[in-house]
């Protein structure tokens, strides 16, 4: 998918690149060794490029390929970063501190960070280059850096949410996910972020154990659905570019239900022995919002 852009070369935007594809030039093979195909100066750019570039596709140097495409093409990474990426979603308390975090990658499945019961081990759990967040780079990533001043996200940021803008598509992660045919349990169904505001104060005051049951639920779907986000939107806009792109292994929730599962249970068995109003050492400044 890397290889059907030549938007990375300086003078090529987008009535460009349409130009080479009308041409019949649709990936980096298809350019010519020699002659005229836009204008000798922009001509030579491409052929310039177009070596480090094959280079940093071969040697699998995503962060520098991540560099020097546009942001408007950075899509055409998820089919390379698919099966290495950290899908990463926080909630907040009303004051705006930080309450839970959703973690989940191929390589060491789901994994919970809890306030008051381990939200500090974040920080010690490397996470991948790669991160997809849905509107991360304006909540999630400036949260998490205010929240533990010493953490510094991974080099690679797949933000779905301007992705999505790309196929026109506006509204929350459950508002597209619900258009795209993506579903959610009944009880979880119409679960919003102000209802992940409430869900935490009942445990907070209460020790409502069904409501952090439901809050971490809540927050793993968002969790897990990124990935099949991703995987939908690089096809949709594939296919905007007279391309065809599905996985070779499509995901689906169900392939890690259990782990889920298995996560949510492990942390409401210890319920009674969270703290929720705990101030983690790595907390240097308090949150503002």
């Amino acid at each position: 998918m890397i290889q059907r852009t030549f938007s990375f070369v300086r003078g090529i935007g987008p009535a460009r690149q349409r130009e080479l594809w009308r041409l019949g030039i649709r990936t980096w093979a298809d350019f010519p060794a020699n002659g005229v195909v836009l204008s000798a100066a922009l001509d030579a750019r491409i052929r310039e490029a177009l070596p480090p570039m094959r280079s940093l596709v071969e040697t699998r140097r995503y962060v520098e390929l991540w560099a020097r495409l546009p942001a408007r093409e950075r899509w055409r990474l998820i089919p390379a970063l698919e099966g290495q990426a950290a899908y990463l979603d926080i909630e907040t308390a009303p004051d705006g501190r930080v309450t839970v975090i959703g973690v989940y990658d191929s390589a060491r499945g789901v994994r919970l960070y809890v306030r008051g019961h381990n939200l500090g081990r974040f920080l010690s759990d490397l996470l991948p280059e790669t991160v997809v967040t849905f509107n991360g780079l304006s909540f999630d990533v400036p949260v998490l850096r205010r929240t533990f001043p010493g953490w510094r996200p991974p080099p690679i940021h797949l933000d779905l949410c301007p992705i999505t803008h790309q196929l026109d598509e506006r509204g929350g992660l459950k508002a597209i996910e619900k258009r795209w045919g993506l579903g959610r349990p009944e009880h979880l169904e119409g679960v919003s972020g102000v209802d992940a505001l409430g869900l935490w104060t009942a445990f907070a005051l209460r020790r409502d154990s069904g409501a952090l049951r439901r809050l971490l639920e809540y927050n793993l779907y968002d969790v897990v659905q990124l990935r099949s986000l991703a995987q939908m939107a690089c096809a949709r806009l594939a296919e905007r570019t007279g391309a065809t792109w599905r996985p070779q292994v499509a995901f689906l929730r169900g392939d890690v239900l259990l782990d889920m599962t298995r996560a949510v249970d492990d942390v409401v068995s210890r319920a009674s022995s969270i703290v929720p109003d705990q101030i983690h050492d790595e907390e240097r400044v308090p949150l503002r919002l």
